[in-house]
C-alpha cells in the first residue's frame, strides 16, 4: 500500500482529520454594535449625551459620574440602605434622608430612563413618588400630635 506523504491513512489531507472548532477558519468582519446614543457612533462636533432633559442630567453630572466610578462596586448601594434604614428608624427626623434617597433615585432615574424597561420605569417612578409620601406623612403625624408614631 502506497501512502502519500501528507496524508492519514483514510485518504483525506493532512488539515482534514481535524475536529472542525479546530479548523483555522475566516471570521467575519466584526458588525457594529453602536447604538444611536453610543458615544463611539457619534460624530465629531455633535453632543455624545443627546438633546433633551437626560442628555442635560448626563452633561451636568459628569464630574459626579467619574468620582462615583473610582469608588467600589457597593458604594452606592451601601449609601441607599443607610439612607433607608435611617429614614424608617429615626422618626420623625428620618424624613430628611428619605428625601435624599429620594433625589439619588430620582437622578440615576434619570440618567438611566433611556435604556430602562417599561417594568423598570414604572417601579422608579413609583419609588420616587412612595418615598416623599411617607415621609411627609411622617412629618405631618409629628406636626399635629407632636410625638412620632
Amino acid at each position: 500500500m502506497v501512502r502519500m506523504a501528507n496524508s492519514n491513512s483514510r485518504g483525506r489531507g493532512r488539515n482534514s482529520s481535524r475536529h472542525p472548532a479546530r479548523r483555522p477558519q475566516q471570521r467575519p468582519a466584526a458588525k457594529s454594535h453602536a447604538k444611536p446614543g453610543d458615544v463611539s457612533s457619534v460624530q465629531p462636533g455633535t453632543d455624545p449625551y443627546g438633546p433633551g432633559f437626560s442628555g442635560w442630567v448626563a452633561r451636568k453630572s459628569g464630574p459626579l459620574l467619574v468620582w462615583l466610578s473610582m469608588r467600589p462596586r457597593w458604594f452606592v448601594m451601601v449609601i441607599t440602605l443607610a439612607l433607608m434604614i435611617v429614614g424608617l428608624l429615626w422618626r420623625p427626623w428620618g424624613a430628611i434622608p428619605l428625601y435624599l434617597l429620594t433625589l439619588l433615585i430620582s437622578w440615576l432615574t434619570a440618567l438611566s430612563w433611556p435604556v430602562l424597561t417599561t417594568a423598570g420605569k414604572l417601579a422608579r417612578v413609583g419609588l420616587c413618588l412612595a418615598l416623599p409620601v411617607y415621609a411627609t406623612y411622617e412629618l405631618i403625624y409629628f406636626a399635629r400630635h407632636g410625638t412620632a408614631r
